[in-house]
């Protein structure tokens, strides 16, 4: 999975966003939304500022992993 598109899904001639968000704590609510571009950099953009207007809301955290994975080579390649 190209993590860089986490969040990202093609659909109909556009790239879509979708992640959960949770109100007050409790209440989960699933984000989806055209973000109307054909170019993916540009979708990452719009992605990244939609999910900060909705992190910066009162009451309102993504409901996301907030750490990058390390690929499984990584740790190997420490020891050569």
């Amino acid at each position: 999975m190209d993590s860089a598109n986490h969040h990202l899904w093609w659909n109909r001639g556009s790239w879509w966003v979708a992640f959960t968000v949770l109100h007050d704590g409790y209440r989960q609510e699933r984000v989806r939304r055209p973000l109307g571009t054909r170019e993916v950099g540009e979708a990452r953009m719009r992605r990244d500022a939609l999910m900060t207007a909705f992190d910066r809301m009162p009451g309102c955290q993504l409901s996301i992993r907030r750490r990058a994975l390390a690929p499984p080579f990584a740790a190997a390649a420490d020891h050569v």
